[in-house]
């Protein structure tokens, strides 16, 4: 049974972690981005998105097989380590095309897995997991169109939004939540009403990818001057 003393030590400590790491790298980004490059195997953005990702996976298989202490620890890892890879990143500037696709398709990894499964086990709607698939895919595809639309004269904000963002958290907040329900250890089940709320913010985050962008509002406005 998952502990949740453990749960939450294990958040504070990622949560340290990430903030202390965020420290270093922006009080030293010369010689941190030369250490980064240098292990990049293991410290590049990319590898640590996908090192996140494997062990997210990895806790999700252990979480399976009946080791359910191991298993959030290693979700919880992973998720954090999607809060990092985008630190390292945005300050020290090894943002790539790659970097863009991957990080989202290991973010869907995350949480489209497990929520499958909890539907699957009963304690999720499938009608609202599918509908968070159905949407959440579409909404990397029709970014991908604006990507398109752009190339023709158009400006259009394709970066990830705040109701993105706020979106990947809280769907890796209920697959923690929905690991604890399954325990049988006296939450209250609000899960569906969870994945309701999450439904909504995918909607919105592929809504505001069709709004215009502050820095094409801003060059219209000096080149009409």
């Amino acid at each position: 049974m998952i502990k949740l003393g453990l749960v939450a030590f294990v958040v504070i400590f990622c949560l340290i972690v990430v903030l202390l790491l965020r420290s270093i790298v922006i009080s030293n980004k010369k010689e941190t981005k030369k250490i980064v490059l240098r292990f990049s195997f293991f410290m590049h953005p990319n590898a640590i998105t996908i090192w996140g990702g494997l062990t997210s996976i990895a806790g999700m298989i252990l979480y399976y097989f009946d080791y359910p202490d191991l298993g959030v620890t290693l979700y919880i890892v992973g998720v954090f380590a999607d809060m990092l890879d985008g630190i390292v990143a945005r300050e020290l500037e090894l943002i790539t095309p790659f970097g863009k696709k991957l990080d989202p398709f290991m973010d869907k990894i995350k949480y489209f897995i497990p929520l499958a499964y909890f539907a699957f086990e009963g304690m999720l709607s499938w009608k609202l997991v599918l509908l968070f698939m159905v949407v959440d895919i579409s909404g990397q595809y029709l970014r991908n169109a604006v990507h398109i639309i752009q190339k023709i004269g158009l400006c259009f904000a394709t970066a990830a939004n705040n109701f993105g963002k706020t979106k990947a958290a809280s769907a890796s907040v209920l697959v923690i939540y929905c690991f604890l329900l399954k325990q049988h250890i006296g939450l209250p089940d609000f899960a569906d009403y969870t994945l309701s709320g999450i439904v909504v913010l995918a909607m919105l985050s592929v809504a505001f990818k069709f709004t215009r962008s502050k820095k094409s509002q801003v060059a219209e406005v000096e080149v009409k001057e």
